[in-house]
């Protein structure tokens, strides 16, 4: 990847690899090096965020979830206890 940058920077420049000092060769790629790896760091930060965001939305959902259905079940439950059952016996068939 580093050397594909430094290939299309001496491109865009006009400029044939030869033609440059080994030392402006090595700053060059170790300036290219930064950026790239600047770059990865900023992309990898940014993918923890979308982690981080992803998990706290599944969290509110089924918090929400959990939030909506309690009352319901609990009205279901109160619902069978105060409904007397008929014994099998006085069932009509």
């Amino acid at each position: 990847m580093i050397q594909q940058q430094y290939q299309a920077c001496l491109t865009k420049k006009g400029i044939q690899e030869e033609q440059l000092p080994a030392s402006i060769r090595r700053q060059i790629k170790a300036t290219i090096s930064k950026k790239v790896i600047k770059s990865v760091g900023d992309l990898n930060n940014v993918m923890v965020k979308i982690k981080r965001e992803i998990a706290q939305q599944f969290v509110t959902a089924f918090t929400k979830l959990y939030q909506y259905a309690t009352p319901l079940i609990f009205l279901i439950a109160l619902c069978f206890w105060l409904v007397p059952v008929k014994p099998i016996s006085l069932r009509s068939r």
